[in-house]
């Protein structure tokens, strides 16, 4: 889990590997034509995504995202936040909690994604 950071999330977007402490050290590699799939699921709040043992602010990620862009490194990118409290394209909106789905045992844990993620996964199949 301590891998599992805000620093080391921006690096693998900036494709920085030298930044990158622990994991894999894999990192997206991408280049002005490429199109880019991002998906975190976590915890949220206002302005902030909550990892493991620190905090990601809106700055940071707009600061990455912005870096990206103007160094060319996709040519289109979609970006999907599973995280309660936020205001983005989410689970929930920013005054209400998400609700698990595909549960797998009698406590109903662990489950495997929230139903704003069922639904666009299950809908993108069809």
């Amino acid at each position: 889990k301590d891998s599992v950071n805000p620093e080391n999330f921006l690096n693998i977007l900036r494709g920085n590997a030298s930044g990158v402490t622990g994991g894999s050290g894999r990192v997206i590699k991408s280049k002005p034509n490429d199109r880019i799939f991002v998906y975190f699921s976590d915890h949220g709040d206002i302005g902030m995504l909550i990892f493991p043992k620190d905090l990601l602010t809106v700055k940071q990620l707009n600061g990455t995202l912005n870096w990206m862009h103007q160094n060319d490194r996709y040519s289109q990118m979609v970006f999907y936040i599973e995280a309660c409290y936020i205001y983005a394209v989410t689970a929930a909106n920013g005054k209400q909690p998400s609700y698990a789905t595909h549960c797998t045992n009698g406590m109903r844990l662990p489950c495997l994604g929230d139903e704003f993620t069922a639904s666009w996964t299950e809908d993108s199949d069809e």
